[in-house]
């Protein structure tokens, strides 16, 4: 459980920096993207994301077996 739950973080992670990428890769546009208006509003959710994440590794390292 815990390499695909470790696997699927850094899937989001590596998507998410993409995202950011393409958002600011172009420096010369006169107009806002949609997602632009919108991000104020997904910093909390992302937050919420983050915290719910951290929940489920520390569950996850809690099932490891031990050697």
């Amino acid at each position: 459980m815990w390499p695909e739950l470790l696997a699927q973080q850094v899937e989001v992670a590596l998507d998410h920096c993409g995202r950011v990428a393409d958002l600011v890769g172009d420096a010369s546009r006169q107009l806002t993207d949609c997602s632009e208006l919108l991000a104020h509003h997904q910093l909390p959710l992302r937050r919420t994301q983050l915290g719910i994440g951290r929940g489920q590794i520390a569950r996850a390292l809690l099932h490891l077996p031990i050697k």
